[in-house]
């Protein structure tokens, strides 16, 4: 099913009620990278994708996600593939399905993130607060920071 020279298989997703753009964003949020030489299964591939989607803010509660067949046939692998993949993030209370209109991100996910991100500044005012009491200065922590959002950008 696969050509022999192909490591990554990269899809923009194209369907326009799919995922959020921010102001000067392209496409963000609506890339898939499935490797099939990857030992990891196709499905979680795509699962552990769609969960960093999320977890970003790309995908907030209630946005549609795109449908078995156009993610199949966009990422040319068995429709199977996508609904395990989408059961298996129904099981962990991601995404709810509502037959004949397609499979949603749950809403209570925004609030979850919300909350994980002040659990991470809590995080991050603690290593700061430790960093500190070790005597380390302020240029250098910010220094740190600077060369963490940096790498980002790359």
């Amino acid at each position: 099913m696969y050509d022999e020279t192909v490591l990554t298989v990269i899809v923009q997703i194209s369907n326009a009620g799919y995922g959020k753009r921010r102001p000067g964003e392209r496409g963000r949020g609506e890339l898939f990278v499935i490797d099939p030489r990857s030992k990891e299964p196709l499905y979680e591939q795509l699962a552990r994708q769609l969960r960093w989607q999320i977890a970003m803010g790309f995908l907030e509660g209630d946005a549609p996600l795109p449908s078995v067949r156009q993610l199949s046939g966009e990422l040319g692998v068995n429709p199977n593939t996508i609904q395990k993949a989408y059961r298996l993030m129904e099981a962990e209370g991601l995404i709810y399905a509502r037959p004949g209109r397609g499979n949603f991100v749950t809403p209570a996910v925004s609030e979850q993130r919300l909350k994980q991100q002040e659990t991470q500044m809590r995080r991050v005012e603690e290593a700061i607060r430790s960093a500190k009491e070790m005597g380390i200065g302020r240029e250098r922590i910010l220094e740190a920071v600077e060369k963490l959002f940096h790498e980002d950008r790359k």
